[in-house]
């Protein structure tokens, strides 16, 4: 077995004579399923708030028309390159 994968046992049964878990285990054991419950709640909520952001800030940047206007620039570029006179150069 890999040293990263060896199984660790890092909680203690704690029993009481009779067989049963005592109370201080039982305590551990509850506030574990609530914190892991609820870190997975928060979890939940910042995904959802980056989700939002996230289509927030693409209906923002996103225009209608501006892919039209991308390629209308880029064949413009294209064009000043064969022809220097288009690019800005004022004839002799």
């Amino acid at each position: 077995m890999s040293p990263t994968n060896r199984m660790v046992r890092t909680h203690a049964i704690s029993f009481s004579g009779r067989g049963r878990a005592t109370r201080a285990y039982r305590t551990r054991i509850t506030a574990a399923r609530e914190a892991s419950v609820d870190a997975f709640h928060l979890a939940a909520l910042v995904s959802a708030g980056l989700l939002v952001a996230g289509s927030v800030v693409n209906g923002l940047g996103l225009k209608a028309g501006s892919a039209a206007g991308a390629a209308a620039s880029a064949r413009d570029d294209r064009t000043a390159a064969a022809d220097p006179t288009r690019a800005g150069a004022a004839p002799d």
